[in-house]
């Protein structure tokens, strides 16, 4: 017989569902790993982002990131 946890692993394939680090302007979640672009305040989600759009971010001179976890907590 299988533990509970276990079983949840193979059929899910994780434990939990990953809590969003913080979400961007359109409300977006944004995971650890994912990345963004950032322009003062504002982050926008790469993958939700046109060609077009993205290059107008980096015209005006925004910055790509990825997102990580603070680790000093």
């Amino acid at each position: 017989m299988d533990h509970p946890i276990i079983r949840k692993m193979e059929r899910d394939g994780f434990l939990e569902p990953d809590e969003p680090v913080f979400y961007d302007d359109f409300g977006t979640p944004i995971h650890e790993g994912d990345e963004y672009y950032e322009f003062d305040d504002h982050r926008f989600l790469r993958d939700g982002l046109s060609g077009d759009a993205i290059g107008v971010l980096v015209r005006i001179g925004a910055i790509k990131k990825v997102c990580a976890r603070d680790t000093d907590q």
